[in-house]
């Protein structure tokens, strides 16, 4: 993990040459990274209950003592967001506020999700769920999709939707930079 680490280190400490997607390449390079299922941190933090200062207390240790190891996950972020807010950290709070608006930019830079060449670039399924409440979308269907032509090989999640008011098209595209493969 000392690369992951030096890469967010560098990126809080101002270096503009790092971006959030590259650490969440590097993340999607870290041999404990799993694109599947739900970090144990995320699941623990979403149980807690907020207003409660000791299950708060519980959350702010849990989340400083995760803070690598979740700091692609937007939803961390945002949970993290809300037990600062509850606990009364303003500056903690704005900082996982902007955080989670880097990845979530990082994710929409220069995309819209309607077809494959503007397909969301995703690294976990995770991501994918957060982008489509994000954009208000509930799936109706979801498919996998392997692209031709100069997407030749890789492969898109594809998502039927009911369009909304932030996303009026009917389908959205998740490009998979994971190796969907790796466990079969």
């Amino acid at each position: 993990m000392p690369a992951l680490q030096n890469l967010i280190d560098s990126y809080l400490n101002g270096d503009g040459g790092i971006t959030v997607s590259d650490i969440r390449l590097q993340a999607l390079a870290e041999p404990w990274f799993s694109p599947y299922g739900i970090p144990e941190t995320l699941d623990i933090l979403r149980r807690l209950n907020a207003a409660d200062p000791k299950e708060c207390a519980e959350g702010i240790a849990l989340c400083e003592r995760e803070f690598y190891t979740a700091f692609h996950e937007p939803d961390f972020h945002l949970l993290a967001y809300r037990l600062y807010r509850e606990h009364g950290e303003p500056h903690r709070q704005q900082f996982h506020k902007l955080l989670c608006m880097a990845i979530l930019t990082s994710i929409l830079h220069n995309r819209d999700g309607r077809t494959q060449a503007t397909a969301f670039s995703i690294i976990s399924l995770r991501e994918e769920y957060f982008m489509l409440s994000f954009l208000n979308l509930e799936p109706r269907e979801q498919y996998c999709q392997i692209g031709k032509g100069e997407f030749d090989g890789q492969f898109f999640d594809v998502f039927t939707v009911t369009p909304s008011e932030d996303f009026p098209a009917d389908k959205i595209y998740f490009r998979l930079l994971f190796d969907v493969t790796r466990d079969w």
